[in-house]
């Protein structure tokens, strides 16, 4: 999966040494269980935001196919699966013109205007994900 999503949440490298600070009671497997769950919610807010393009087709869609990957220790990407690169181009916008892609062939891109769909959908439901992270804490802690 690229890095075209969210590699983590503003203040969660402080939480995560906060936590690591407190003993042995936390470990990597707790931080990723937290993180996973503030990673799930905003997963299903970037699928159903209005912004997400939806194709017409019925080939496979777009919010289908928005994933999570660990990467390392504090940090997930959220984001399009590398098929969907081009959901890039409508969260940033593109300027028209001619590319090489990967696999060698040329693609016409038209030009994209930015529509963003996932920097608002991790916005505006910040507290939800703190909320899961945290009640996961809690309930991995037994408080």
């Amino acid at each position: 999966m690229a890095n075209n999503g969210f590699s983590g949440l503003e203040g969660m490298t402080e939480l995560i040494s906060r936590l690591e600070s407190m003993g042995s009671s936390i470990d990597e497997n707790l931080t990723d269980k937290a993180l996973q769950a503030g990673s799930e919610i905003v997963k299903e807010k970037v699928r159903n935001h209005p912004n997400m393009p939806v194709s017409n087709g019925s080939g496979p869609h777009a919010r289908d196919n928005i994933g999570i990957k660990k990467m390392k220790k504090g940090q997930f990407d959220i984001g399009a699966r590398e098929e969907f690169f081009y959901l890039l181009f409508h969260e940033v916008g593109a300027k028209g013109g001619t590319y090489k892609g990967k696999d060698g062939k040329k693609y016409k891109i038209p030009n994209i205007s930015a529509k963003p769909f996932m920097r608002p959908a991790f916005e505006t439901h910040k507290n939800l994900i703190e909320t899961a992270m945290g009640e996961v804490i809690k309930r991995e802690l037994g408080l």
